[in-house]
């Protein structure tokens, strides 16, 4: 029991404990702090995690209907303020998009399209961003039973009862 003493002080010392404090800070600085500070995968995919974020403080971990009801009618009130930036715009006013919806379904190849990208990428306004983000979970929201129905076909003991408690 001794000898395991000493060998544990050895190992706790006040130089070793340094090293491995300096070595970590190495490492954080070198591996990790990159992916904390930036958020990696880039525009649509940090607006569908601050969005979840959002969802989850002003809902919690599960959306009843009322909440789903609630969570459209932000999407909502966003499409109208998206409408009334269009709309305070002459250029999109003159090139007929003066609504969301009429953005939203340009065709590529539309000449309009510049005036799209123009800005989502050079003036990367947040609310465009926002707005497909929202789409695309209201979709995730719509479609999720039909997902649920086909992972039950191919489910077995447990994860069957569990997708079946899921509907």
């Amino acid at each position: 029991m001794h000898v395991l003493l000493h060998e544990i002080r050895k190992l706790f010392s006040w130089r070793m404990l340094l090293i491995v404090f300096l070595a970590n800070l190495i490492l954080y600085f070198l591996l990790i702090e990159f992916h904390i500070t930036n958020f990696p995968n880039g525009r649509p995919s940090r607006d569908l995690y601050n969005i979840g974020v959002e969802m989850i403080d002003k809902y919690g971990t599960y959306m009843d209907e009322k909440e789903i009801e609630d969570f459209i009618n932000v999407y909502k009130a966003k499409v109208k303020e998206a409408d009334a930036f269009l709309q305070s715009r002459k250029e999109f006013v003159d090139a007929h998009l003066d609504s969301y919806e009429k953005l939203r379904h340009l065709e590529f190849g539309d000449e309009r399209m510049e005036l799209s990208n123009q800005i989502m990428f050079d003036e990367n306004v947040d609310l465009f961003w926002k707005l497909q983000a929202r789409e695309y979970i209201m979709e995730e929201i719509q479609t999720r039973e039909t997902y649920l129905a086909s992972y039950l076909n191919e489910a077995k003991g447990a994860q069957k009862e569990r997708y079946q408690e899921l509907l």
